[in-house]
């Protein structure tokens, strides 16, 4: 999916080894920063995909020495052809050049739980400080994945109701409102939804 803007003239999903020799931008999350000495790989995370970044400079690398992981950042840079290709990873033939590193939004050093790192298990955070940090939540693959499906499958009822040229009951109406309260119970936490009453 192509999107330009000032932030980005592709997304992190999209480039592949056709894109070799082309300049361009791309914008995300610092999934995961690799230092290496001579060189400092980053791998950048959006809605779409991972792309990895290799860091030459100096400066940049004293940049991003400075930054942690779930900062937001913009990055300029050329297509080049990766030496150890990664076949699991659809952007995994190439990876970028930075020549620029543009900080759009810096996050704090430590953060409550882990996000999308290998020892990520969302499952063992607590349920109320996922409500807490819903913002971050939301940001794991899985969660996001989820919520995708959701979507298609929403897309699909309403596509499929208008096909069908009946009135059919409201599913999803704005005008429902929910209540989120939690319960405790002996053995765990319990998000209960009041939602109410649509028109059939």
């Amino acid at each position: 999916m192509k999107m330009t803007n000032k932030y980005r003239t592709n997304n992190c999903g999209e480039l592949t080894i056709k894109n070799v020799g082309q300049e361009v931008r791309l914008a995300g999350w610092i999934q995961k920063i690799r230092n290496l000495g001579g060189m400092t790989f980053v791998d950048l995370r959006d809605q779409y995909g991972i792309t990895q970044v290799v860091i030459s400079s100096e400066e940049l690398k004293e940049q991003m020495a400075k930054l942690c992981t779930e900062s937001v950042i913009s990055v300029d840079g050329f297509v080049v052809e990766r030496s150890n290709k990664n076949p699991k990873m659809s952007t995994g033939d190439i990876e970028i050049d930075a020549k620029k590193i543009t900080l759009l939004g810096e996050c704090e050093s430590t953060l409550p739980f882990e996000v999308n790192s290998e020892k990520a298990d969302i499952s063992s955070v607590r349920e109320d400080l996922r409500l807490e940090y819903r913002f971050l939540d939301l940001r794991n693959d899985t969660i996001h994945k989820n919520i995708l499906l959701r979507s298609k499958i929403i897309k699909s009822l309403i596509r499929i109701f208008r096909n069908t040229n009946s009135n059919t009951c409201k599913l999803f109406t704005r005008r429902s409102k929910r209540f989120l309260s939690a319960k405790q119970t002996t053995s765990r936490r319990v998000l209960c939804s009041t939602t109410s009453t649509t028109t059939i």
